[in-house]
């Protein structure tokens, strides 16, 4: 298994995550970039296709969040929690979309230094 990423993952917190259908909080953002996101889930999270939403803590482009589709493609328990991470890739996350998340991860990150 090749684990090298070809693009940089900025690592996030404060952003939550959730099942579109049920909406079952999921877990929080641990970090993103355009192609995935990894998650930190009280509960481990089986490999599948889910429908997610993505609250945003302001809004941003006329949207407090992005609802799109993701694979989780593994799920391990934390070493030294009792949370568990879990990767997901991006089925339906638009470039708009992944542009939006940064902006506000930059806002994020300047408002709270």
């Amino acid at each position: 298994m090749d684990n090298k990423r070809k693009e940089e993952r900025e690592k996030v917190s404060g952003f939550r995550i959730y099942d579109k259908i049920t909406g079952q909080f999921i877990g929080s953002l641990g970090d993103i970039s355009t192609e995935g996101m990894m998650l930190v889930c009280e509960k481990p999270v089986e490999t599948n296709i889910f429908q997610l939403r993505l609250d945003l803590p302001k809004e941003l482009n006329g949207s407090k969040q992005i609802d799109f589709e993701a694979e989780c493609t593994w799920c391990t328990k934390g070493v030294i929690s009792n949370f568990f991470c879990a990767g997901f890739k991006f089925l339906s996350f638009s470039p708009s979309d992944v542009q939006t998340i940064k902006l506000c991860i930059k806002q994020t990150t300047v408002e709270s230094n």
